[in-house]
């Protein structure tokens, strides 16, 4: 399933303010946010991690499975994101490549 990079500022919204100087709680906080959404869909929703910018007060969160959009935008508003990324491996951009129309390649 994809992966969902989300950038959140980590000193603003006023629900993040606390978590400025503490990374750990923050990571336990995105976690909670994540456990709250799991009832609307099947695929367990899993925190990959959170990543700290160095120069700006700004966290990365990496989170797979989190594939229904409405559940997702309720993830970004309750983050604060100011933007998301989806990412696929390596594997699954080549069966977006072999799923394009008039691709030679097929899949068995």
């Amino acid at each position: 399933m994809p992966h969902k990079w989300f950038r959140v500022p980590n000193g603003t919204p006023p629900q993040l303010e606390r978590f400025v100087d503490d990374p750990v709680g923050l990571k336990q906080y995105v976690q909670e946010i994540l456990s709250s959404v799991q009832r609307y869909q099947e695929q367990e929703i899993q925190l990959i991690e959170v990543y700290i910018e160095v120069g700006r007060p700004v966290a990365h969160v990496l989170v797979r499975d989190l594939d229904d959009l409405i559940t997702a935008k309720a993830v970004c508003r309750a983050l604060g994101v100011e933007g998301f990324t989806e990412l696929l491996t390596a594997d699954q951009a080549a069966l977006a490549i072999e799923r394009e129309p008039g691709s030679t390649s097929s899949s068995s």
